[in-house]
């Protein structure tokens, strides 16, 4: 990850909470596996709005080094998942689906 260089600089307690925020988006992937919401997946957790969410929180209980840094994570998190079906970006207002190749 190439946030670990940042992660010095944050301490033990910020770099931990950074790292859990990358796998906010995989929430709704456990979500599938248990059957909750299964056509949801890539929906509840890919979008514009979680991005926004975990910015406001980071900044407000851990700074902006963090807020930054962990915005970075999700969107990353959201490039990788771009193959296949794609990312609805802008969920629950469009159902626009951001992919890397048609289908």
């Amino acid at each position: 990850m190439v946030f670990l260089v940042f992660y010095p600089f944050l301490g033990l307690h910020s770099a931990s909470i950074i790292t859990l925020v990358h796998f906010i988006p995989s929430i709704d992937y456990l979500m599938l596996k248990v059957d909750i919401k299964g056509r949801m997946h890539k929906q509840l957790f890919h979008n514009i709005f979680i991005v926004a969410i975990v910015g406001i929180l980071l900044y407000l209980f851990l700074g902006i080094m963090a807020a930054i840094l962990g915005v970075l994570n999700v969107i990353f998190h959201f490039i990788l998942d771009l193959n296949g079906n794609g990312i609805a970006v802008f969920f629950p207002l469009s159902k626009y689906r951001l992919r890397l190749k048609r289908q």
